[in-house]
């Protein structure tokens, strides 16, 4: 059992004891903002656990846990990336499982057949076909290992979401907006900084842009779905979501 699953359940009561509403694990990191981490300490029938891997739902599930689970951030590359199989197994025993925000976007995506609920804009973007282009890539960032989670790097999903502001504001024109996530996805995920957007952005317009950037928080449409659905959820106990 990893460590981080052990350590989680050491601070908790036995899940058995815990009274409804069901308890709920949140996999979340760097799509976490201070105001959905306080909604989530300030839920007793909340548990924050790290990223989601290969492999953690197993373990949940083995130690008898039944209820919620929300996937907001997951790991791949350095560790495989949770199985469609796992989550489908989960389901299977009872669990209701929510995507929202990256990976958990993502999966929702790919199973919202099976009965993996997607919820947000990142979901909505996943789901609308006409958006050839939309690919895993545009939730991918680099972040410091949990439990920090501090962003190193920006979402191409955040940076499109202001480009198309910047278009709607007549800053940009639709051709220099297109330009600019063209070059976007062709970097490393990793080299997505807003100081390289603010450069490529340059290029394409005399405005000052720094107003946009120093409200960029407006466009991390990540954090701010699940923040949104985490609110939801705990202050107005409001799971009847479906596909």
């Amino acid at each position: 059992m990893p460590d981080w699953l052990i350590t989680y359940k050491a601070l908790l009561k036995p899940l058995k004891c815990m009274q409804s509403p069901l308890p709920t694990l949140i996999f979340a990191g760097p799509s976490l903002t201070p105001q959905s981490k306080q909604l989530i300490e300030n839920t007793p029938q909340a548990t924050l656990c790290p990223p989601i891997q290969r492999g953690d739902l197993p373990d949940w599930l083995e130690q008898g846990f039944q209820g919620h689970i929300i996937i907001a951030d997951g790991l791949f590359g350095q560790t495989l990336a949770i199985g469609h199989a796992e989550i489908r197994e989960a389901l299977q025993q009872g669990c209701k499982i929510y995507g929202v925000s990256s990976m958990g976007a993502i999966r929702a995506y790919e199973m919202h057949h099976m009965g993996v609920i997607g919820i947000g804009q990142v979901y909505e973007r996943f789901a609308r076909s006409e958006e050839e282009d939309f690919q895993d890539d545009e939730v991918t960032l680099l972040h410091t290992p949990a439990p920090e989670c501090r962003a190193l790097s920006e979402p191409l999903i955040h940076l499109r979401v202001c480009v198309e502001d910047l278009i709607q504001q007549q800053v940009l024109s639709k051709i220099g907006g297109q330009e600019i996530i063209a070059q976007l996805k062709q970097m490393y995920f990793g080299d997505r900084t807003l100081y390289l957007f603010q450069q490529l952005v340059a290029k394409h317009t005399t405005e000052n842009i720094s107003t946009y950037i120093d409200k960029f928080e407006n466009y991390r449409i990540k954090n701010s779905d699940l923040t949104h659905f985490l609110k939801r959820i705990f202050l107005k106990s409001d799971f009847t979501l479906s596909n």
